[in-house]
């Protein structure tokens, strides 16, 4: 809401950039290759061309040591280095999600499921009915 950016580590560290472009981390110290810099983007107006993007400096990249990364890992017992994988379970039942969950989806791997929304919503029989709540 004011502009503001901050990452956040899991022991509750933090390294924020202020609209102002000053840096704040509750630290001692942050060095050079800690420091990012925002760049606001706007969108175009209707009809109007998209502006190209600004190009980052070649090698620029985004790290802290404040947040620790985990490579995504899923498969059997979450041996696999891979991308997660989401199977997508749309007018399926409670009953019948926990079930394909138990018996094939979490021993074979799958990272998460997707349902349909979970909201009361206007009657209809176009496919976009559920997506209206009441």
């Amino acid at each position: 809401q004011d502009g503001s950016f901050s990452i956040w580590s899991p022991a509750s560290r933090a390294v924020s950039a202020q609209p102002d472009g000053s840096l704040f981390a509750n630290r001692f110290a942050v060095a050079d290759w800690e420091k990012f810099q925002l760049v606001e983007l706007v969108a175009p107006e209707p009809g109007q061309r998209r502006p190209s993007a600004p190009v980052a400096p070649e090698g620029a990249i985004v790290f802290s040591s404040l947040c620790r990364y985990q490579e995504s890992s899923g498969g059997l017992r979450g041996r696999e280095r891979r991308s997660p994988i989401f199977a997508k379970l749309w007018e399926w039942n409670y009953p019948d999600i926990a079930r394909e969950c138990r018996e094939y989806l979490g021993p074979n791997g799958f990272d998460a499921v997707q349902i349909s929304p979970v909201t009361e919503h206007v009657l209809g029989g176009q496919w976009w009915a559920k997506y209206q709540p009441v």
